[in-house]
């Protein structure tokens, strides 16, 4: 479901902010079918992700890069469903950018060049969903406005004890005034 609107939301994103390529949080240019995203993440609780997997890549599907509108686009997919309650999967070449589809019954792969940027900002990722809050915590929604600029937005915190992490996925390439 999360990746259905992730997808429907990011169909005709393209990348607009090449000065800024070591930016942890890459822009996607916003399509309609955000509030869809939002709807998606906000009606499920803490319990439901529990029992779930997320992915934006996999074998019978199209490579996030190329499904979401580019590699920048497709590492903003995995952001957010890499940073909700569940088992996170990625996919062979998810990492290094690929974009071609690999065909398992060809038994074979299209040569890709690898994408040390992109490799990068994914190896960022998985060093901070390493962190203990983000499998022992607890996740909560946060909503948005969809007024102003927040409705860009997407937002969510975990807390451990302590220690706690927000994640917000801005879904443009313009920066957003929001108050927590």
């Amino acid at each position: 479901m999360v990746r259905r609107a992730l997808a429907s939301a990011l169909a005709s994103a393209w990348l607009n902010n090449p000065a800024h390529p070591a930016a942890v949080g890459w822009y996607c240019l916003w399509y309609p079918l955000l509030p869809d995203l939002r709807a998606a993440v906000a009606s499920r609780g803490n319990a439901f992700y529990q029992k779930t997997c997320h992915f934006v890549s996999n074998h019978d599907e199209p490579r996030a890069a190329a499904a979401l509108g580019g590699d920048q686009q497709g590492f903003v997919g995995a952001v957010v469903t890499s940073t909700l309650p569940g088992a996170r999967m990625f996919y062979f070449g998810q990492f290094q950018g690929f974009s071609s589809r690999l065909l398992v019954q060809l038994r074979r792969e299209v040569a890709q060049p690898i994408n040390h940027t992109v490799w990068g900002l994914y190896d960022q990722l998985v060093k901070i969903v390493d962190n203990p809050v983000f499998h022992q915590g607890t996740w909560t929604n946060i909503p948005t406005s969809t007024s102003g600029t927040e409705w860009r937005l997407v937002a969510w915190r975990w807390a451990l004890g302590s220690h706690k992490r927000l994640v917000v996925v801005n879904f443009s390439n313009e920066q957003v005034r929001w108050r927590v």
